[in-house]
C-alpha cells in the first residue's frame, strides 16, 4: 500500500496546496505563517502536533476528538477548542489526575476524560458519540496510548502505563474499535510512527491493513516533520 510523504515545516506552501484539495473547496490552513513561525521560535513538537490538529479541523469540518493517551494533556489542551466535544483516555492514574486539574471546567467546558485502557474505553466514548445530537458523527482520532518510560507528573518521576493485557502498544486493538462503530469516514491520526515493528508495536504493514479493513477507500499520508500518520477517505 502506498503512503504520501508530505511536510508541513520544510515546504508549508506546498503542503497547505495538497491538503486544501483533499477536503472542503474553501478550506484554507496558513502553514507558512503558522508553522513556520512556531519553528522559528524553537517550540516543541507538541505545538507542530496541535497546529496540524488544528488544521485538519478547518479543513475537513469535523466537530469531535477522541485522543488515546492523554499524558500531560498539552495536545489536547491546544486543540480542544477547535472541536465541539473531546474525549480522552488515559491509563496511568497519576498523569490521569494531574490532567483531570489542567481541563476542568470552567477551564475546559468540551472534555471528558476517561482513567482506563483505551481499547476497553473507546466503545464507552463512541457510544457517547452516538449519542451526540449532531448529524455528522465523524470524529479526528489521535491515537498515541503507548509505553513511552518515565515522565514527570505531578512533581514525581513516573511510569507512562505498560498494560499486562496490551503490552508496549494497543494500536491494533484500538483501531479493531474504531472500525466497530457506524460511522466509516473518521479520520485517524497515529503518532510515533517511527516505533512501529518494534517490540509490542505491530508493523506499518499491519497498521495499514487493519486500517484498510474499516474502508477500503482510506488513503495514508506521513507527516515526515512531525512523525505521524493520516489515514482518511480523502476526496
Amino acid at each position: 500500500m502506498d503512503i504520501e510523504f508530505i511536510t508541513i515545516g520544510d515546504e508549508p506552501e506546498g503542503f497547505q496546496e495538497r491538503m486544501k484539495h483533499h477536503f472542503m473547496e474553501d478550506g484554507r490552513l496558513d502553514t507558512k505563517k503558522g508553522f513556520t513561525f512556531l519553528a522559528r521560535r524553537g517550540l516543541n513538537s507538541v505545538y507542530g502536533k496541535s497546529f496540524l490538529i488544528s488544521g485538519l479541523v478547518e479543513v475537513s469540518k469535523i466537530k469531535f476528538f477522541i485522543e488515546t493517551g492523554t499524558f500531560l494533556a498539552e495536545t489536547l489542551m491546544a486543540v480542544s477548542p477547535n472541536f465541539t466535544y473531546n474525549w480522552s483516555v488515559e491509563a496511568q492514574e497519576d498523569c490521569f489526575k494531574n490532567c483531570q486539574v489542567r481541563t476542568q471546567n470552567p477551564i475546559r467546558k468540551n472534555i471528558k476524560l476517561f482513567l482506563g485502557e483505551s481499547p476497553e474505553t473507546l466503545p464507552i466514548i463512541l457510544s457517547e458519540l452516538n449519542e451526540r445530537p449532531e448529524a455528522d458523527k465523524r470524529c479526528m482520532f489521535f491515537l498515541d496510548a503507548h509505553f513511552s518510560g518515565t515522565v514527570d507528573a505531578s512533581a514525581s518521576d513516573t511510569k507512562t502505563h505498560l498494560s499486562e493485557q496490551h503490552g508496549n502498544c494497543p494500536l491494533t486493538q484500538e483501531i479493531k474499535e474504531i472500525g466497530k462503530h457506524e460511522e466509516k469516514n473518521h479520520l485517524i491520526l497515529i503518532d510515533d510512527v517511527r516505533m512501529m515493528g518494534t517490540e509490542g508495536w505491530p508493523t506499518i504493514e499491519e497498521t495499514l491493513e487493519s486500517i484498510k479493513d474499516i474502508n477500503q477507500d482510506y488513503s495514508f499520508k506521513y507527516c515526515t516533520d512531525l512523525d505521524i500518520l493520516i489515514a482518511g477517505v480523502f476526496k
